[in-house]
């Protein structure tokens, strides 16, 4: 039984051997030949996000809403094309909910702010980007912040 066992044995790996050594293409070449039929390469061109590219949208410079923790920093980029930039939270008052505070958190074209800062998790948060463009035309979106 013994025999049978071990002459089987040696009969499937030379099978599994000449299988093996019948594929003519690697591993390499597998994968390779794999993602040039399903995977398209993109333009190799850096996409330029600007308040002048066509069809460009205001609305879409921010995202609706940020569900954010505490202690991480916030880091969005505005569009390309702006002469000025303008960050600001929008904070309901805690003692007067029909009244909102307005602070200036940035100025540049990007944005890098650790909360909470100026940020509350007892009310409505809201940030506004400013966008202004050589012409003086202003392009604002506003943002929900929700700090958990």
């Amino acid at each position: 039984m013994k025999k049978i066992i071990s002459l089987m044995s040696v009969v499937l790996s030379f099978v599994f051997c000449c299988v093996l050594s019948s594929c003519s293409d690697s591993y390499n070449t597998v994968i390779e030949n794999f993602n040039h039929k399903y995977f398209q390469e993109e333009a190799s061109g850096e996409r330029v996000y600007s308040i002048y590219s066509p069809g460009f949208d205001k609305s879409t410079m921010l995202a609706d809403s940020y569900d954010l923790k505490k202690g991480v920093t916030l880091s969005l980029m505005a569009p390309d094309g702006g002469l000025s930039y303008k960050w600001t939270a929008v904070v309901k008052d805690v003692e007067d909910k029909n009244k909102e505070n307005e602070t200036d958190i940035g100025d540049k074209k990007n944005l890098s702010y650790r909360l909470p800062g100026v940020f509350r998790d007892d009310v409505v948060n809201k940030l506004v980007l400013t966008v202004t463009d050589y012409a003086g035309t202003e392009y604002k979106d506003t943002a929900l912040i929700i700090i958990e």
